[in-house]
């Protein structure tokens, strides 16, 4: 999961192009009242057919939108690339300052002490699950192979004998790992 994370961040920075502090438009269409076509360059590279849109899918608004023509030259710009490689032309959006913005949705509140008992509260539910899927593979195998040892070589049970049998010593196996106690084996007088 974490490589796929990593792939993904590296295409999405692939496909992002920055274009230099100070880029120029070549040409430019207005296709509708709230889009362009343009062609822009940043004095090596040239990108045609460039969408330009009065405000993109997160509501921003495209400054001087209007005033856009030939020569205008334009800064704190980004090319796009989609993956069907067509290239849309953004702002870089930048923090207000002095405003760090909302938590995530999984940071929570509370501080270092909520987030250590947290910790805490995630660790004992692990260490449980941990022992539950102990108990519960080793009573499958102590009544697996207690069955199978139990087998002649030619067997003419068929499965639901067996599936029966290895069902009856499963759940006696997962009782007991639930009830043992180790005073129960230990001589204290020893």
């Amino acid at each position: 999961m974490a490589r796929v994370g990593r792939l993904l961040c590296k295409e999405i920075s692939r496909r992002i192009k920055k274009i230099s502090k100070m880029t120029k438009i070549e040409w430019i269409e207005n296709k509708t009242p709230d889009w362009k076509v343009a062609s822009v360059s940043d004095g090596g590279k040239v990108y045609q057919d460039v969408s330009v849109n009065r405000v993109n899918k997160k509501g921003e608004t495209f400054p001087g939108f209007d005033d856009l023509k030939p020569g205008t030259e334009l800064t704190d710009v980004t090319v796009w690339t989609s993956t069907s490689n067509k290239h849309y032309l953004f702002t870089q959006t930048k923090p207000t300052p002095g405003v760090m913005g909302s938590k995530p949705a999984w940071a929570g509140g509370g501080g270092v002490k909520a987030a250590q008992e947290r910790k805490a509260q995630d660790i004992e539910k692990a260490q449980d699950r941990k022992e539950e899927s102990i108990a519960y593979f080793n009573a499958m195998n102590c009544s697996i192979n207690l069955v199978k040892g139990n087998l002649p070589m030619e067997s003419d049970e068929d499965m639901t004998t067996i599936e029966a049998n290895i069902d009856h010593w499963f759940k006696f196996f997962y009782r007991r790992w639930y009830n043992f106690k180790v005073e129960d084996i230990i001589d204290p007088t020893m």
